[in-house]
């Protein structure tokens, strides 16, 4: 379980690679995106890139009274740019309270495959998913990668 946890903090941290803005972003319990954090409460996970990279491991917790397992954060430059909720797989009516939370909070979902149990929301390059088949909420910034691909060619630029 805890190599899954790392694999999918690592793909997490794929998509999560840029600075963040101080806009306000989305949010689910107390973690909210682009929020200052630059330590984890509980289990560090790793440091990467010279320290701009943080991952913890949270205690379990609740979602729409629903029972977490886990909550993995993603920090980058001292602001949070993920957290990947753990629950397991197969409590349909789980994801069900979740879905219906989120849509209550959020509104309609922007992506809706119920077939699958999987509903995505999201603000411009911000977005929550449900996944009920892998048994995750995902809270991400999906444009943080491509951000940051553009900082750095910025930054290669103007040192030529």
């Amino acid at each position: 379980m805890n190599t899954k946890l790392i694999g999918i903090a690592a793909g997490l941290s794929a998509l999560c690679y840029a600075h963040y803005s101080a806009a306000q972003g989305l949010s689910l319990k107390e973690y909210q995106l682009g929020a200052p954090m630059t330590e984890c409460t509980v289990d560090t996970l790793s440091k990467r890139d010279d320290g701009k990279k943080l991952y913890c491991t949270m205690g379990p917790t609740t979602l729409a009274n629903t029972p977490v397992q886990g909550v993995t954060l993603s920090i980058y430059e001292g602001r949070l740019v993920g957290a990947l909720f753990t629950m397991g797989r197969g409590n349909s009516t789980a994801y069900g309270q979740i879905r219906d939370a989120l849509t209550e909070k959020l509104g309609q979902p922007s992506i809706s495959k119920p077939h699958i149990n999987d509903f995505t929301w999201r603000q411009g390059d911000q977005l929550i998913a449900l996944d009920g088949w892998k048994g995750i909420v995902l809270l991400m910034d999906a444009g943080a990668e491509s951000r940051a691909r553009k900082e750095k060619a910025q930054a290669n630029k103007s040192d030529l």
